[in-house]
């Protein structure tokens, strides 16, 4: 972490001015904070790497994540400016920088050009760390984890299993990490060739797209730009993000069939292709919601007449309507959050249809939350076998996809996923709603965070921010991030007894 915080600190150096106060003094002292608790920690644990376990590995994950998120929040906490018009403390600091690293995207920042380029830099840049994993990342490369690495890097990588490419999981991680940095740099490259996209544009919101995060360093984030070209490249890198990384290690080694064969990649594609139509079509049979203005002071009506105006100048034709719409269905669906339209304004099966992809997610080992297309998948077989099993119960129906039989464990722990993640919804919502937040606000803030996408509807919606949530709350929804990247059961069991017991 602290060589990392350096980057963000020599980007603080190149754009310093009088107004960016002590900026890169904020990163230098977080970087020797990173180093001197870091040798102690190695000191004191020495020869522990190769007797990592199950039980290890779901613990350091899990812990590691929660105290480099601490250590990624030090530059915003130590930074003397201010944003929203005050001092940003620890709790907000924390948000964003778990936000960051969880590739949620969810901010608490109302006038983002306040910050200065360091920070706004490195808020992009924890997406992009946090993206493949950073606990991947040393798996790739430093080899002193040996025979623990694989319990290091399937606790943190997302999906029904962690696949190894390779035989040897190291060299897994490195070309799982080569993939990603590749597709990085021709994404650069494709946006600075915009004429309005410099090169700090280009890479802050490369760095969104591949990890599926979505910080932008705009207040309107991608629809800055207003650029067909701009939504173009971000729309397929959207795409490329959430498919399995694993399936471009067989395109490079020329596997085709294995490609094609994939059930997964095909329903994820189905899926967009569907609800795009279907979403283009609604909004061009009921138009867009109309804002309820009575009773409110005559700026504030005028403000959201002028905002609906807006709005529908994105929707006044077919070919707008499409480009709106592809932009924000596979923002969602990949979990990534970057806006081009309200999409809050949009019909209300729109809305709700929004809501529902944020389950979705991307692919199995890509950078994208939500519950993954796999297990969409084995959750519709499951229901469709018990239906056929009331008719023929002592029949026998194996769950197969891509001809290949599903193991009743994996079902069993898709059915144990999925459980949790409701019940943990349903204790997310009851909490931030005893906060004092609307029940809308609240339901949409947690499934926003728990599945790392960012916006939700009213009060989080595309064009809102997280900054009115309560101190408390905003603890409660750090923590449903950190739930939803590590896909719950690594951080619950930090909670199990048994875990503790030799």
């Amino acid at each position: 972490m602290a060589l990392l915080l350096l980057i963000p600190a020599g980007v603080a150096w190149l754009y310093q001015d009088a107004n960016e106060k002590n900026e890169l003094n904020a990163f230098l002292i977080s970087s020797a904070a990173s180093v001197v608790i870091g040798l102690v920690l190695f000191f004191l644990n020495r020869g522990q790497f190769k007797n990592v376990g199950n039980e290890e590995g779901l613990a350091a994950v899990s812990i590691s994540w929660l105290v480099l998120s601490l250590f990624a929040a030090l530059p915003m906490t130590l930074w003397e400016g201010t944003v929203n018009g005050r001092d940003i403390g620890i709790t907000d600091s924390y948000f964003e920088a778990m936000s960051g690293l969880t590739t949620t995207g969810a901010t608490i920042i109302e006038n983002i050009p306040e910050l200065p380029h360091g920070l706004l830099f490195w808020r992009s840049f924890t997406h992009w760390l946090g993206g493949m994993g950073i606990v991947v990342l040393w798996v790739a490369i430093l080899p002193a984890f040996g025979p623990g690495s694989y319990q290091l890097f399937r606790s943190e990588m997302p999906g029904l299993s962690a696949e190894r490419i390779t035989p040897r999981i190291g060299e897994t991680a490195k070309i799982l990490w080569s993939i990603y940095c590749l597709l990085t740099i021709i994404e650069v490259l494709l946006l600075w060739a915009h004429k309005d996209i410099n090169l700090f544009s280009a890479l802050c919101h490369t760095f969104g797209t591949m990890a599926t995060g979505g910080f932008s360093i705009h207040n309107a984030s991608v629809a800055h730009y207003d650029s067909w070209y701009v939504d173009t490249v971000i729309i397929v890198f959207m795409v490329l993000s959430g498919c399995n990384f694993g399936l471009y290690y067989l395109l490079f080694t020329r596997r085709f069939d294995e490609i094609y064969q994939n059930t997964e990649i095909r329903f994820y594609l189905f899926v967009l292709l569907i609800s795009v139509i279907v979403i283009t079509i609604s909004i061009q049979a009921q138009g867009l919601r109309k804002p309820q203005v009575q009773g409110m002071a005559k700026e504030a009506a005028a403000a959201e007449l002028d905002a609906l105006e807006g709005e529908m100048h994105k929707v006044r034709n077919l070919p707008e309507t499409l480009r709106s719409v592809t932009f924000q269905v596979v923002s969602i669906t990949t979990t990534t959050g970057f806006a081009t339209a309200d999409f809050d304004r949009w019909p209300d099966f729109a809305r709700t249809l929004m809501v529902v992809l944020m389950f979705f997610g991307g692919c199995a080992g890509s950078t994208s939350g939500g519950l993954k297309q796999i297990r969409i998948i084995l959750l519709i077989k499951f229901a469709l076998r018990e239906l056929r099993r009331a008719i023929q119960p002592n029949a026998v129906f194996p769950i197969k996809v891509g001809g290949r039989a599903i193991d009743e464990s994996v079902l069993s722990s898709v059915i144990g996923l999925v459980s949790m993640a409701a019940i943990l919804l349903v204790m997310g919502t009851l909490i931030v709603t005893a906060l004092g937040v609307d029940i809308v606000t609240s339901f949409t803030a947690v499934v926003a965070t728990m599945f790392n996408i960012g916006p939700g509807l009213a009060r989080v919606g595309a064009v809102q921010n997280y900054a009115f949530m309560p101190d408390a709350a905003k603890w409660v929804l750090s923590l449903t991030m950190l739930l939803g990247r590590l896909e719950f059961v690594c951080v619950l069991v930090l909670f199990q007894p048994l875990l503790y017991r030799k």
